[in-house]
């Protein structure tokens, strides 16, 4: 499904976000209504197989909170010997 996606992705990079319609009027690239759903049916593999935190909620997986280190305060952590303050 990936691969289908980054193909959807790379004709669409390569056409436009528009192509010309029937006549010749601009209209939105037919293939990005297929990428909406290929990305859909991505997601909803990836809930239904508890890889995103709201499918593990609903099936009962306990989620904790990740702290969240930013690059910044890596970097400040390395010039102060580890230390974030």
């Amino acid at each position: 499904m990936l691969d289908r996606a980054a193909d959807l992705d790379a004709r669409i990079a390569v056409d436009g976000l528009t192509v010309p319609g029937s006549q010749g009027q601009p209209v939105a690239h037919p293939l990005l209504g297929v990428a909406a759903g290929v990305r859909s049916l991505i997601l909803g593999l990836a809930n239904d197989c508890a890889f995103t935190p709201a499918g593990r909620r609903r099936l009962g997986i306990e989620v904790k909170a990740q702290p969240t280190v930013t690059a910044l305060e890596r970097m400040v952590a390395g010039r102060n010997g580890g230390s974030t303050r």
